[in-house]
């Protein structure tokens, strides 16, 4: 078995050990159903943060649910927590890095709003 059929067999028991459908990721995740249903039939998908929010949503760790390296135990509430804490750490940083180079560029503030706007639509969390 290659390692793309070991990820979506390992997201289908994530899943449903979590009592999820395709539309629920899909609705949690902000991508369609059938890229839902790509990732299931093994596509793994190519962006990491795609990766890790998926990771989160499944309560495991991103390297488990890509790799199969790691803990492949669901983690506790506190653990969640603590990766909430470390993930909003290292999103800050690289929002203030890209943020500082955009505005060091001309256009770059404009062109930042629109990537922004484009990868993290007002409704994607809600």
């Amino acid at each position: 078995m290659n390692k793309n059929n070991i990820f979506g067999e390992r997201l289908r028991k994530l899943m449903a050990y979590k009592g999820m459908r395709l539309k629920d990721v899909s609705k949690q995740t902000g991508k369609a159903v059938s890229t839902v249903s790509t990732w299931v039939n093994g596509q793994i998908p190519s962006d990491a943060i795609v990766q890790e929010h998926l990771a989160e949503l499944l309560g495991v760790d991103r390297r488990y649910l890509i790799y199969g390296e790691g803990e492949s135990l669901i983690f506790s509430n506190e653990n969640i927590e603590h990766r909430k804490g470390s993930l909003l750490e290292e999103i800050d940083v690289f929002y203030n890095n890209i943020l500082t180079r955009a505005k060091n560029h001309k256009g770059g503030l404009e062109h930042f709003l629109i990537e922004l706007k484009r990868h993290f639509p007002s409704d994607l969390y809600r």
